[in-house]
């Protein structure tokens, strides 16, 4: 068999199951889009070239839907009014993975004034999802947003190698999630409304799950608010145990580099950060509130300051915490 045959079933045999699209460049694709993915059972490759979305449609995955995107392709968000949008919406579906390419938002151009709540990409109640190799920048709300509409929460969700720049609200929030594992996370200046933080870990209420969360190899750049943030005040009642580990967190010039509030309640678990280097964060290393729940557990490991220690109004006194270990 000559090398040029070879190479042709090579080919054939590696994209046998790749459908590639054709759309014209700068169009609004958001329909042609929508409907290979209703009718293609292949893994679908988005060319080369700027395009448009219609984000307040949104681009709708369905179950086992691949999308690959072009590492020169662009989709960005046609200016809409509407507080809250989704570029991808991934809601109650299993088996999808989104990887290359750059997302873009209107965060500059946005119609109004109202609502936090434009994401790139939305995950709800869904299972088995990777996002991968790409760049999410000025979105309305957030980059990324992990919730749940109180059917089945997320889970076994997968994010790797993902940018994230200039967002207004958050670069990633998650809500609720069972088996979440993230590495090379880079979320760098949030700003516009708050917390417009890198990292927000959030529960809206005490139904949510926050359960084998694993991020490791975390960039955190010039956040309005903090580089990674927590607030478990909403968790209240909840007999569901908190477990997040967080390893090699770097943070340079957000707030705070770690903001944990909310826990004056019962909440039950531990949040674990080793390898953390905040002696760059802006205003202080450590934001934390005081509580007295020997049920839940921080653990500051190997932890890296400058030895500034935050206790405005909303940064309580929390060195007399023996459920706060920092070594």
């Amino acid at each position: 068999m000559n090398l040029r045959r070879y190479f042709s079933i090579i080919f054939l045999v590696l994209y046998s199951n790749i459908t590639f699209a054709q759309f014209q460049e700068g169009a609004d694709i958001t329909d042609e889009l929508n409907q290979l993915i209703s009718t293609q059972r292949n893994a679908i490759y988005i060319p080369s070239g700027n395009y448009r979305i219609d984000a307040v449609k949104s681009v709708n995955l369905r179950n086992n839907t691949t999308l690959i995107l072009d590492p020169k392709t662009t989709l960005t968000v046609i200016p809409n009014s509407q507080g809250s949008y989704q570029l991808f919406k991934i809601s109650n579906v299993k088996n999808v993975s989104i990887s290359g390419g750059t997302l873009v938002g209107d965060k500059y151009t946005h119609l109004g004034d109202k609502g936090e709540w434009g994401m790139g990409i939305e995950i709800k109640d869904s299972q088995n999802v990777s996002i991968s190799n790409i760049r999410i920048n000025k979105m309305w709300g957030d980059a990324i947003y992990l919730g749940t509409n109180g059917q089945d929460s997320n889970s076994n969700i997968s994010l790797n190698n993902i940018i994230m720049n200039d967002n207004r609200r958050q670069g990633i929030s998650i809500i609720s999630v069972k088996k979440l594992r993230g590495y090379n996370l880079y979320a760098n200046n949030t700003s516009g409304t708050d917390p417009a933080s890198g990292i927000d870990i959030e529960p809206n209420n005490n139904k949510a799950i926050l359960q084998d969360i694993y991020l490791k190899n975390i960039y955190t750049i010039g956040n309005e608010g903090s580089g990674l943030h927590s607030y478990f005040g909403f968790y209240k009642g909840s007999p569901k145990t908190i477990d997040i580990k967080v390893e090699n967190h770097v943070d340079n010039g957000s707030k705070y580099g770690f903001y944990m509030l909310g826990l004056d309640n019962k909440a039950v678990g531990k949040f674990e950060i080793k390898n953390a280097d905040y002696k760059k964060s802006k205003t202080s290393n450590l934001c934390l509130s005081e509580w007295n729940n020997p049920n839940f557990t921080l653990n500051l490991a190997s932890y890296k300051s400058d030895q500034i220690i935050s206790t405005n109004n909303d940064c309580k006194n929390f060195k007399k915490n023996k459920k706060i270990i920092i070594y």
